[in-house]
């Protein structure tokens, strides 16, 4: 019994860091977005974002694309919750019109 008391939070903690992205979703023409969920009290949204942004940026090039970003929100972990972030990208062909510096 002592050790169902350990596995079981480790379990929902190790649950809580999966499920924090699930991978690009597509919500438009060449649109997409990702988001990230971290562990609490000791995650930044900035860090998350970063990771997100190399995971995007490896989505469009499996794609033979280019990211470029459109959205990004970031919060960072507090006492009880969790950092989080999202981004919402584009990924166009080299040469596009749309692919520009982000502001």
């Amino acid at each position: 019994m002592t050790g169902t008391r350990f596995i079981l939070p480790s379990c929902l903690f190790a649950g809580l860091v999966a499920c924090g992205n699930s991978g690009p979703t597509p919500i438009g023409p060449d649109t997409y977005m990702l988001p990230a969920t971290g562990p609490p009290n000791w995650s930044s949204g900035d860090a998350l974002t970063a990771d997100l942004f190399r995971q995007a940026d490896a989505f469009c090039r499996g794609q033979d694309k280019e990211l470029t970003p459109a959205r990004v929100v970031a919060i960072d972990a507090s006492f009880f919750w969790p950092a989080q972030a999202e981004i919402e990208f584009r990924c166009l062909p080299r040469g596009n019109p749309g692919l520009t510096r982000p502001r």
